[in-house]
């Protein structure tokens, strides 16, 4: 590992050794990163290419790529003895030799890049003037090739630039991402909004999963809004199977943004809390009241008790254990009003018992109150109790 870690040092070092690309006899160079990384479940390589041009601008394009789509990798990335490499990466403007050293999954080195002196023709014939060699090295590196273009132009993007041809490919705006929205009525969108569902993470899948449990021809501020939110698909199917069908967008993201989960919607249903409003449940959640403290409760004798009193109960710090505490000591009738009272002025289990040692025993709620109020030690009442 230190010596992997003294192979990548070096390697960005080289960065000391760029040739910015500007001048007809000097090669492209830039280094390079990998590691290895798993993509849609197959073995992949994760690459980052990194450069500056002559005015001191720094560029990178970092992606998967997978392993048989990568010229001459021959060797095994995951060998923990260091191995020399030597392997291409063809794109439509260029290639890129990359050399380097592999070891433990990692790799680096540097990269000359050659460019294509076809693309640049053909990117001519498709009326992007004479491209510089600068730019050509660019669009390589973000792999703006003429198959997109075209497709673009199929979908109806016309005459892009290339400046938004690169912020697509920048965002991960490819060409089946715009396909699979269209085919779910979200076609000719500008590609501002493209680039924006894109950054959201709203994924065709995503959409069609809401299509699928009917939420359909959603606007996309709504997609936009339940995937910022965290609202899934699983979760919405979850709320679903909990016994709450089809709800507005608004109530689905409130309750997600509230924590209501469908595990909690669920114990409520099994512990008799079922067909609460929206408010309620978010006002349960937000209190803390959980499943299994409703069934502590029904377990003590406490049974269907309101929501305002279970809230009122989770509020002043009532717990299943102070409850028991004090049936223990006698006191297994009392309301839950009452329950609230003596924690608000810390009547204890503890402090019943030493007043019942000292010989007051099943007092009040009013008279434990007043003691406690008054700051009476159990110990300076048994005193006077013996006095008397």
């Amino acid at each position: 590992m230190k010596r992997l870690n003294m192979l990548i040092t070096a390697a960005l070092l080289i960065g000391a050794f760029f040739v910015r690309p500007g001048s007809a006899q000097e090669p492209f160079k830039g280094i390079w990163e990998s590691g290895l990384s798993s993509w849609n479940g197959v073995e992949s390589l994760y690459i980052c290419l990194k450069s500056c041009n002559r005015v001191g601008e720094h560029f990178s394009s970092c992606f998967n790529s997978e392993r048989e789509k990568i010229k001459g990798l021959t060797f095994t990335p995951s060998s923990s003895e260091s191995t020399p490499v030597h392997f291409e990466i063809i794109r439509d403007a260029g290639t890129f030799a990359l050399d380097g050293i592999f070891k433990n999954g990692k790799g680096a080195g540097e990269y000359r890049f050659e460019p294509s002196a076809d693309y640049a023709a053909g990117m001519k014939a498709m009326g992007y003037g004479d491209l510089s060699r600068d730019q050509v090295f660019v669009l390589a590196l973000r792999d703006v090739s003429r198959g997109f273009i075209k497709e673009l132009k199929a979908l109806g993007y016309n005459d892009l630039p290339l400046d938004r041809l690169i912020r697509l490919r920048d965002h991960g705006v490819h060409i089946a991402y715009i396909t699979d929205l269209k085919a779910l009525g979200y076609g000719g969108l500008p590609l501002e909004e493209l680039i924006r569902l894109r950054d959201h993470g709203v994924s065709a899948n995503y959409a069609k999963d809401l299509n699928r449990l009917g939420y359909k021809n959603l606007p996309l501020e709504h997609l936009v809004r339940l995937r910022d939110h965290g609202v899934s698909a699983s979760y919405v199917e979850a709320l679903k199977s909990a016994g709450f069908p089809q709800m507005p967008i608004e109530e689905v993201v409130r309750l997600r943004d509230h924590g209501v989960t469908a595990e909690f919607l669920r114990g409520l249903n099994a512990a008799g809390y079922e067909g609460l409003s929206l408010e309620q449940l978010v006002w349960l959640r937000d209190h803390g009241v959980t499943a299994s403290f409703i069934q502590a409760l029904n377990e003590l004798g406490y049974k269907n008790v309101p929501v305002e009193e279970l809230v009122r109960l989770r509020d002043h710090g009532v717990s299943a254990s102070y409850i028991r505490d004090l049936k223990a000591m006698g006191y297994d009738r009392l309301s839950t009003g009452d329950l609230a009272r003596l924690r608000d002025h810390g009547v204890s289990a503890s402090f019943v018992k030493r007043l019942d040692r000292a010989g007051y025993k099943r007092l009040s709620v009013d008279q434990l109150i007043q003691i406690r109020e008054r700051g009476m030690d159990p110990e300076f009442l048994k005193g006077l109790k013996k006095d008397q």
